[in-house]
């Protein structure tokens, strides 16, 4: 029924994967710092290009509706007259 806990050793704990990987990875983050930081900063750069490219895009489309809209009103004023 109850099963005995498994003991865990001294080794066990030594070479935790969490650990051991996240040391790794400071380790390379202090070793490449400056390509690191270049890389992440080009990220973040990329980012913010799209979302304002984006939103001046979205600008552009709503300006030309509305007037488009305007074009059609004139238009249908003219024809009836």
């Amino acid at each position: 029924m109850l099963k005995p806990k498994k003991r865990v050793s001294k080794q066990d704990l030594k070479e935790d994967k969490f650990v051991k990987t996240t040391l790794q990875v400071k380790t390379y983050i202090d070793e490449n710092y400056r390509q690191v930081v270049t890389v992440v900063l080009s990220v973040f750069a990329i980012i913010v290009i799209l979302i304002v490219y984006g939103q001046l895009k979205d600008q552009a489309r709503v300006e030309a509706q509305a007037e488009l809209g305007i074009a059609q009103i004139e238009y249908s004023n003219k024809s009836v007259i």
